[in-house]
């Protein structure tokens, strides 16, 4: 029994394109993956200018206490 051409050669065909297919697969899921990390990020992402005004609002709390602190302590 021997071999035709066109037979090895849909096989080889056959071969290179279930590769491609799982290679492109894993680049869709690869792609899907970063889409939903930088979603997180997007989500939980804080702007400069919104941090500091939480830093500030931080800092004039602690200076009021720090206020309170120094006026129990004079007493």
């Amino acid at each position: 029994m021997t071999l035709e051409p066109y037979i090895i050669w849909s096989g080889l065909l056959s071969l290179i394109i279930t590769m491609l297919g799982y290679a492109f697969t894993m680049l869709v899921r690869k792609v899907q993956e970063n889409q939903s990390k930088l979603q997180d990020v997007r989500e939980n992402f804080i702007r400069r200018a919104e941090l500091n005004q939480e830093v500030s609002k931080i800092t004039k709390v602690l200076e009021r206490l720090e206020d309170k602190i120094d006026k129990l302590a004079n007493k």
